[in-house]
């Protein structure tokens, strides 16, 4: 089956567009949970995606481009070795972020940007891609099982005050 989008390395002239992809999740993320997320102001977002390509050492942006726009990215950034004193195993793992413009979801760019972080995952030498995702948005939660990710445990808060 061809796809409608291409996948690609993002690279310096997607800045805003990384940030245009990023912002509407972060909207989306809102919808969710009002108390816990926001949009934040673009310019500190376009000087993350600014640092992330200018080292790009331990990590990588894909992108997912139709008709010369880009619609969707993961963001694969390798999670530090634990201290020497931690009991979790020292393994090479690194963390994904993946985001798709609302109305582009549901056609399987989520799908293909897993499957390219996979890849270029595996050709990096880390043993395991990992993220985060609220269980409410049980879209994203969906399309992870459907890519092998599986939950090992539960992020929790109390609130204070």
């Amino acid at each position: 089956m061809t796809l409608p989008y291409s996948l690609r390395p993002a690279k310096s002239d997607d800045l805003v567009a990384l940030a245009t992809v990023y912002l509407s999740s972060a909207a989306h993320h809102v919808s969710l949970d009002a108390d816990r997320y926001r949009v934040p102001e673009p310019a500190p977002v376009v000087g993350h995606f600014r640092q992330a390509l200018a080292d790009a050492r331990d990590g990588a942006i894909l992108v997912a481009e139709l008709n010369g726009t880009v619609v969707g990215f993961v963001q694969i950034r390798r999670i530090p070795d634990p201290s020497a004193q931690s009991m979790v195993r020292p393994v090479t793992k690194a963390s994904i972020d993946l985001a798709v413009l609302d109305d582009h979801r549901g056609q399987g760019m989520g799908t293909a940007l897993l499957a390219a972080a996979a890849d270029w995952g595996e050709r990096a030498g880390f043993t395991a891609l990992m993220l985060g995702t609220l269980t409410a948005n049980v879209g994203a939660v969906s399309l992870y099982e459907r890519q092998g990710y599986r939950t090992f445990g539960a992020l929790m808060e109390r609130p204070l005050g």
